[in-house]
């Protein structure tokens, strides 16, 4: 609940980690249609999901969101590495929609979310 009210007051989340987390905003590549970023809550919790694609890609991550009439959408994939997918693969990351910026691409804004990864 912190975690999506700093997002939604434009604060910066990562004060608000328990010790062990460290977080991070990016964006996300091979994004969703335009309508659908416009639509997603600030503060929505997002869901993640290991997409591995073909042999010359590394595996990435896809990024979900629930939708109010009970669907699911993907937004977008966050690149990952193999240190991201063992701690998604053990349960050590979480992900909120944090924002949308408006870039040449993407005029009505690009999606931006928060990740918090648990590093023991």
């Amino acid at each position: 609940m912190a975690i999506a009210a700093a997002l939604k007051a434009g604060e910066d989340p990562s004060a608000l980690l328990p010790r062990g987390y460290r977080g991070s905003q990016s964006g996300l590549s091979k994004q969703a249609a335009p309508d659908l970023i416009a639509k997603a809550p600030i503060g929505a919790e997002l869901r993640l999901a290991i997409e591995p694609n073909d042999r010359r890609d590394k595996d990435e991550v896809r990024v979900n969101i629930d939708l109010p009439d009970g669907s699911t959408a993907n937004l977008g994939y966050l690149p990952a590495d193999e240190a991201f997918i063992r701690a998604l693969e053990r349960g050590w990351v979480r992900c909120w929609f944090a924002a949308r910026r408006p870039t040449l691409r993407h005029e009505l804004g690009a999606a931006i979310v928060f990740t918090a990864i648990h590093d023991p």
